[in-house]
């Protein structure tokens, strides 16, 4: 296997990515002054698609549309309009892997002071439904596109900040795509 894309960090045996921190779904700018402004991954897709040129691509982005308060039905528009993206630009890809986002800890969070675990937790629950569902509608379709269900796999005490897994929530991440894509249907 070859890793590609314009970052190298890791620890792993091929370091190259494309996995970009703090990005939101697209651009995102709040009213209220207690967000900063997010760039968009959907800005950057097709740049990485078509200078990289990737047999596989895997994909997990929203947690940063969460932590600055987006709103989940601006999300699901969102992630619908980045996957469609990504099946225009990325046509000679062989498969599209697309993860659901894990649950956050609010009390980590500046961000959420005023808002509740469940709450958020059911926001994420939305979005991660979202994606299921469209992800799957897009490969009835034809599309070579999967959803892999990370949630299901990692508990918010495998985050080391309440937003990035540890090392151990790292290693069960990967473990859980290895597993997922060598035995897909």
């Amino acid at each position: 296997y070859d890793f590609v894309g314009s970052i190298n960090e890791g620890t792993g045996y091929d370091n190259d990515c494309c996995g970009f921190s703090g990005l939101t779904i697209s651009d995102y700018k709040s009213e209220n002054p207690g967000y900063k402004a997010r760039k968009g991954l959907d800005k950057m897709a097709d740049l990485s698609v078509y200078t990289y040129y990737p047999d596989t691509i895997f994909m997990m982005i929203g947690t940063n549309d969460i932590l600055v308060g987006n709103k989940p039905d601006k999300m699901n528009l969102q992630i619908k309009e980045l996957i469609d993206q990504l099946l225009i630009y990325a046509k000679n890809t062989k498969k599209i892997y697309i993860a659901s986002i894990p649950y956050v800890d609010v009390n980590s969070l500046n961000q959420h002071e005023n808002i509740s675990q469940e709450t958020v937790n059911t926001q994420i629950d939305s979005y991660n439904q979202h994606i299921n569902e469209y992800v799957n509608k897009c490969f009835n379709e034809g599309y070579q596109i999967y959803f892999i269900d990370i949630n299901s796999c990692l508990s918010i005490k495998e985050l080391a900040d309440g937003i990035h897994p540890t090392p151990d929530g790292y290693q069960r991440i990967g473990e859980y795509i290895f597993d997922f894509i060598f035995t897909e249907k």
